[in-house]
């Protein structure tokens, strides 16, 4: 049996009352999960409380998910709703411009991602200043290395359009490292500066 289609079973097999099969998906995946709302909610508690929905949906959609994709990525497309419902939530009702706003500008409070160095601090701060389907896009392509097709099936856009978009996401973040930058007097980020300071985030948070 392949891992997709045990995946699969594992889910079918939660939907219908069998817990120890849920708690065998949560063991895998709660890591995953909790650090993808890590640098997007902050409060401990309130990553907690998204990850458990993320899962809860999941089970309740689990006849979507066919298992032509894997699990990993499906998951990371369910937790990126759940995370755009919690933002509209805050926002109560009212219409919310994901391409534009950013985390730090809806009140995301702090980071929950520990940092080791003033670098770190500064990316991770400068992420939660772009939009946040960039610091999505990006956080899940730095850190959870995702492929320009498992995004493409994450934002349920066309593979050519997940790359540009890979593009203009670095060029947003480098103008807010930059402009932070600026007001220390440090020179601009380079590209290599910015893959080792992801590189070292990532590792952290295994």
């Amino acid at each position: 049996m392949s891992e997709r289609s045990r995946e699969r079973d594992l889910l079918l097999a939660w939907r219908d009352g069998d817990r120890k099969a849920g708690s065998e998906l949560i063991r895998g995946h709660a890591r995953l999960v909790q650090r993808f709302f890590g640098n997007k909610v902050g409060k401990p508690e309130l990553v907690e409380e998204l990850a458990q929905r993320t899962f809860a949906a999941c089970v309740a959609g689990v006849e979507r998910f066919r298992g032509d994709s894997n699990f990993r990525t499906w998951l990371f497309a369910v937790a990126n709703n759940v995370l755009r419902e919690h933002y509209r939530e805050q926002q109560r009702g009212q219409s919310i411009d994901f391409g534009t706003v950013s985390v730090e500008g809806s009140s995301g409070g702090p980071s929950s991602v520990v940092a080791s160095s003033e670098e770190q601090r500064r990316l991770l701060t400068a992420l939660r200043r772009i939009s946040i389907d960039s610091q999505v896009l990006l956080e899940l392509y730095y850190w959870e290395e995702l492929t320009a097709p498992e995004l493409a099936e994450v934002f349920s856009i066309p593979v050519g359009t997940v790359r540009g978009r890979i593009g203009k996401a670095k060029l947003e973040l480098r103008a807010e490292l930059d402009t932070m930058e600026r007001t220390r007097e440090r020179p601009p980020t380079t590209e290599a500066e910015l893959e080792d300071w992801a590189r070292q985030v990532r590792e952290q948070m295994k």
